[in-house]
C-alpha cells in the first residue's frame, strides 16, 4: 500500500470525541495491546502513573474541561492509541483510500484503509510498525524467513510457501485477521497485513500455493518514512537463528560437537567437514520436530531448496550460520 509515494492531504487535529471513539475501537479490536495499561490502572506492577491518568481521562470524557484544565493536554507517552491525534486522508498509488493518524510528534501510529488485493477488504484499523515496536503484543505474529522479509519490504505480499510453521502448528487465527509478520531472531515486527486463510490445525504448508498475508504496511515503506524513520536491528539472509527464538518453540538441539559450535559463535573459519556436521545436526532437528511421524505425511514430498531455507536454516544450532555451499 505504501511501497510507493502516496498522496496525502494536510493534517488536521481530531476532536476529542473522535479520539475517544478510536481509543475504544482499538480496545475492542486489539485488547492485548491494552493489557499492560489496564494492569497499571489496577496498581499491578507499578503505581498509578500518568498513563493511568490519561486512560481515565479518556474514559471519563477526554477533552472535557474540568477545574479550568483541559485534560486532553495530559497525553501519556505510552498508550497504544493516544487520546490526542492528528488525521490526514490519503490515496495510495493504486487508488486505495484511507486515513493516517499521527501522534503529537508527527509519528504515524495507526491508519485506516481497505486493501485492494485478490479480495477487497472492508475498511480496517491497522497499527503501524512504530506502534508494534512499542506494543509488540498488539497482534499475533506470522513467521517467515529473513529472505521473505526483504521481499515484503520491496512490495510483495507474503506467500504461503514462505511461511515458517512452528512444530506445534500455527496459532488459531481466522481469515481476515490482522497480523504482524516477523522472522525468528528479530525482536520487532517488520510488516502488518491481513491473513487470507484459517490457520487452525495447520502443521505444514508443503505443496500449498497462493498468498498467506496481504501486506498493508512494512518497515522502510513510505509510511514509515513519513515518521521518525526509527531503525531496527535487521536480520539479513546471512544471519540465522534457532527455532528457540520463536515463542512456544521447542529448544533447538545442540550440536554434539561443542568445539564446532563455539568456533562458529566466535566467527572463526569453519571447515567443510565441520559445516557438513552442522548441516546434519540441523537436518536431524527438522526430522525430530517437523518431519516426525505425526506431520511427515503432510509435508512430503519436499524439494531440497524448501527443506534447506524454510526448515534447516531456522533449526541450525544457535549462533551458527549454515552455508550449504561450503
Amino acid at each position: 500500500m505504501f511501497k510507493k509515494p502516496f498522496h496525502v492531504k494536510p493534517r488536521t487535529p481530531l476532536k476529542s470525541s473522535a479520539c475517544r471513539r478510536l481509543v475504544q475501537e482499538s480496545r475492542d479490536t486489539f485488547p492485548a495491546a491494552w493489557v499492560s495499561v489496564d494492569l497499571k490502572s489496577l496498581g499491578i506492577g507499578e503505581s498509578k502513573s500518568d498513563d493511568t491518568t490519561e486512560r481515565e481521562a479518556t474514559e471519563d470524557g477526554g477533552g472535557d474541561i474540568e477545574d479550568g484544565k483541559d485534560r486532553t493536554s495530559e497525553v501519556a507517552p505510552h498508550m497504544p492509541m493516544p487520546s490526542r491525534l492528528q488525521m490526514a486522508k490519503f490515496v495510495s498509488h493504486i487508488g486505495e483510500k484511507g486515513e493516517i493518524f499521527y501522534d503529537d510528534v508527527g509519528t504515524p501510529v495507526w491508519f485506516k484503509a481497505e486493501i485492494h488485493g485478490d479480495v477487497k477488504t472492508p475498511v480496517l484499523l491497522f497499527p503501524t510498525v512504530y506502534t508494534l515496536w512499542k506494543f509488540p503484543e498488539t497482534l499475533p505474529i506470522i513467521w517467515t524467513s529473513s529472505y521473505a522479509i526483504e521481499k515484503l519490504i520491496n512490495g510483495a505480499d507474503l506467500m504461503i510457501p514462505g511461511l515458517i510453521v512452528p512444530p506445534g502448528g500455527m496459532p488459531d487465527l481466522k481469515r481476515g485477521d490482522i497480523v504482524a509478520v516477523s522472522c525468528p531472531g528479530s525482536p520487532n515486527a517488520q510488516a502488518v497485513g491481513v491473513l487470507t486463510f484459517d490457520t487452525k490445525d495447520v502443521h505444514s504448508v508443503a505443496g500449498a500455493k497462493g498468498k498467506a498475508v496481504l501486506i498493508a504496511h512494512t518497515y522502510k515503506d513510505h509510511l514509515w518514512e513519513s515518521g521518525s524513520k526509527e531503525k531496527i536491528t535487521e536480520i539479513t539472509g546471512e544471519h540465522t537463528t534457532g527455532a528457540d527464538d520463536m515463542p512456544g518453540e521447542q529448544p533447538v538441539a545442540e550440536s554434539n560437537n561443542h568445539e564446532d559450535t563455539e568456533r562458529g559463535e566466535q566467527g572463526d573459519e569453519v571447515t567443510t567437514e565441520e559445516m557438513d556436521a552442522l548441516l546434519m545436526v540441523a537436518l536431524k532437528q527438522v526430522m525430530a520436530t517437523v518431519l516426525d511421524s505425526e506431520h511427515a505425511s503432510g509435508l512430503l514430498p519436499l524439494n531440497a531448496s524448501t527443506l534447506y531455507s524454510n526448515y534447516m536454516v531456522p533449526n541450525a544450532p544457535r549462533g551458527i550460520a549454515l552455508d550449504i555451499k561450503r
